[in-house]
C-alpha cells in the first residue's frame, strides 16, 4: 500500500535551547488509522500542526503525496483537514443548517451532507440545534463538518479528551466509521487503549522523540517478557513464575512432571505498560 504522508527529519524548535521535535521521521500508509501517541507536552499537537502546514518546522520536511506541504496550495487543505475539540459551530443554528455553511465553502449538496450524515450514524440529529447537543455529540457533528470536503487525510488531536466513556466510544465509532469509508486518518491521543483499539500503526512520543514504532500487537510482542509464565493448575489456582529464579523453575516443572497444569501462557504487556517501560528506560539513561 502506498504513503499518503512521509515525514522526514522534523526537527522543532522555539530557541537555541528548546528542542520540541528532534530528528521526527515515519511514513503513514494510505487508508489507515495512524496514532501519534504520547502525554501532554511530548509534541504531538506540534507535530500535527506542521503536518498541516500551519506551523514550518525548524528542519526537515513534510511530504503529502510525494509533494512537500510548504509549496502545496490551498486545493491540499481541501484533501487534508485538521479537527481540534474547538467546535466553531454556531449554537442557535441546526446541525444541518451549520453543514450547510461549511458545504457552500466547497460547493457541496444538501443531499451530500444527508448521506455523510447517514454513513455515520447523525442524521437523527441533523433538526437538533447546536446548544441542545450533549458534549460528545458535539464533537461527532464537528468531526463530521471535516469529512464534508471529501479530504483524503483527516488529522484529529485528542479528539475524545474529556469526554466520559459513553461518549468516547461514540467518538471512537465515528473515527473507524469515517475509515471505513476510505479516509486516511492520523490521531493524536494520549489514551494508550484508544490507540489500541483504533490504529494500525503507532508512533511512540516522549519528549520531542520517537521511542517506539510499529503496529500495536508487534509493539506489544516485542517487548513481551520471557522470563515470566503465567500458570492455572487443574484445581483453577493460578501461579507466576520466574524463569530466572531457580526456585521457581524447581517448582514450575513439579508441577508439570505431575500433571497438575491445565493452562501456561507468557504475559503480554499492554501497550500503556510499553510506553512507561520504555520512557522510565530513557530517564534511566540519562
Amino acid at each position: 500500500m502506498n504513503s499518503i504522508l512521509k515525514v522526514q527529519h522534523i526537527q522543532m524548535g522555539y530557541n537555541a535551547n528548546k528542542s520540541v521535535l528532534k530528528d521526527i521521521s515515519f511514513s503513514v500508509r494510505q487508508g489507515i488509522i495512524f496514532g501519534i501517541v504520547g502525554p501532554s507536552g511530548s509534541g504531538k499537537s506540534t507535530l500535527l500542526n506542521i503536518i498541516n502546514g500551519q506551523l514550518a518546522s525548524t528542519n526537515g520536511q513534510v511530504l503529502f503525496q510525494d509533494q512537500p506541504v510548504r509549496l502545496l496550495d490551498k486545493a491540499f487543505h481541501q484533501q487534508v483537514t485538521l479537527f481540534s475539540a474547538e467546535s466553531g459551530l454556531y449554537e442557535d443554528l441546526t446541525v444541518l443548517d451549520n453543514l450547510k455553511l461549511y458545504a457552500g465553502i466547497y460547493g457541496q449538496s444538501v443531499s451530500k451532507i444527508r448521506d455523510l450524515l447517514r454513513d455515520v450514524g447523525l442524521a437523527h440529529v441533523e433538526n437538533e440545534k447546536i446548544k441542545a447537543l450533549s458534549t460528545g455529540m458535539l464533537r461527532r457533528v464537528s468531526i463530521t463538518r471535516a469529512m464534508i470536503n471529501n479530504a483524503e487525510l483527516l488529522l484529529l488531536d485528542e479528539p475524545t479528551s474529556n469526554l466520559d466513556p459513553v461518549s468516547a466510544q461514540a467518538v471512537q465509532q465515528l473515527i473507524s466509521s469515517i475509515n471505513s469509508l476510505g479516509t486516511t486518518v492520523i490521531l493524536c491521543t494520549h489514551d494508550m487503549q484508544e490507540a489500541a483499539t483504533l490504529c494500525q500503526e503507532v508512533i511512540f512520543l516522549s519528549n520531542g522523540l520517537i521511542i517506539e514504532q510499529g503496529s500495536p500487537e508487534a509493539i506489544r510482542y516485542k517487548h513481551m517478557s520471557t522470563q515470566a509464565v503465567q500458570v492455572v493448575t487443574t484445581l483453577n489456582e493460578k501461579f507466576s513464575y520466574d524463569l530466572q529464579k531457580a526456585a521457581d523453575r524447581t517448582d514450575l516443572i513439579g508441577l508439570i512432571k505431575n500433571e497438575k497444569v491445565k493452562t501456561i501462557y507468557s504475559s503480554i504487556p499492554t501497550l500503556g505498560d510499553v510506553f512507561l517501560k520504555l520512557v522510565a528506560n530513557g530517564r534511566n539513561k540519562k
